[in-house]
């Protein structure tokens, strides 16, 4: 996967914090992306399933379907319904 050189987000250890966000993420849930994988997607993409314990694959609205590191996640944005 080939990522964009532009940076969505930069979050601080006082305004985020990656273990206690997504220590938990579950399928259908949407996360900010801290690397967009081109130029033209959006920035947040939604969990489909877990792949391995340090990556998901997810839909990222104007790019599709892709393999994401959970290092590459932000904030969950919202919560499944």
């Amino acid at each position: 996967m080939k990522l964009s050189n532009r940076v969505t987000r930069s979050y601080t250890p006082a305004t985020w914090s990656a273990a206690a966000n997504v220590a938990n993420p579950h399928d259908r849930c949407w996360v900010e992306l801290l690397w967009l994988p081109s130029d033209g997607c959006h920035d947040r993409a939604m969990l489909l399933c877990e792949e391995t314990d340090d990556a998901w694959t997810v839909w990222i609205p104007g790019y599709g379907e892709t393999v994401i590191p959970r290092s590459q996640m932000g904030p969950i944005v919202c919560e499944a319904i």
